[in-house]
């Protein structure tokens, strides 16, 4: 190993893949009124299909029209850290950074 490390990156798409449904229903959508996470994506797709958009953009769009200025980094990282994982997630990624370490990945 010559010291120097490359950056690397892994993507997730978090929504069922970490965590079980989408990361919103299980306390920010709550928090906004939404008891039913369900109402929320109806309005979305509703919305989705009068603008003729696509529907990642168009649900960002809505949680930012509703929430306007209460939408912050910080607001939805404290929402992310109470987000349930599926089993073995917690120990995915110090596994996965020890293996990055060990093949001079940064």
């Amino acid at each position: 190993m010559t010291g120097l490390l490359h950056r690397t990156a892994i993507v997730y798409d978090f929504d069922g893949t970490l965590s079980p449904g989408s990361m919103q229903q299980h306390n920010l959508l709550p928090e906004m009124g939404y008891a039913d996470a369900d109402i929320f994506w109806q309005e979305v797709k509703a919305l989705n299909r009068e603008i003729d958009g696509d529907e990642i953009l168009t649900y960002m769009h809505l949680l930012q029209q509703k929430e306007g200025d209460h939408m912050s980094k910080e607001r939805l990282a404290s929402h992310g850290a109470c987000l349930p994982y599926f089993a073995g997630v917690d120990d995915w990624f110090p596994g996965l950074a020890s293996t990055g370490k060990q093949e001079a990945l940064n």
